[in-house]
């Protein structure tokens, strides 16, 4: 889902499936096919998926990535509980 959070009105620009490359090229091609283009989007909040990492990279040369908060406490909760089982 692509939101432009300074939209009060409207703010999902395109909901599409996917967390991969070609889900983040195909907001690419949406943004020009309105007249919209990629230099435009500043910051990507996304999931920790290699593949949509690296595609937001390509297609979005001016974005700052930030992963969402979601992911990391995942990241986070794993890592404590396999220090849990090595300690056990």
């Amino acid at each position: 889902m692509f939101i432009d959070l300074d939209r009060e009105r409207n703010p999902v620009v395109l909901a599409t499936p996917g967390k991969g490359k070609a889900t983040a090229t195909s907001f690419k091609a949406f943004l020009e096919a309105h007249g919209g283009s990629a230099d435009h989007i500043v910051e990507v909040v996304c999931a920790l998926s290699p593949a949509f990492l690296a595609a937001i990279g390509e297609s979005y040369e001016n974005a700052r990535k930030t992963v969402d908060c979601f992911h990391l406490a995942q990241l986070f909760t794993t890592a404590a509980d396999e220090v849990r089982e090595a300690e056990i």
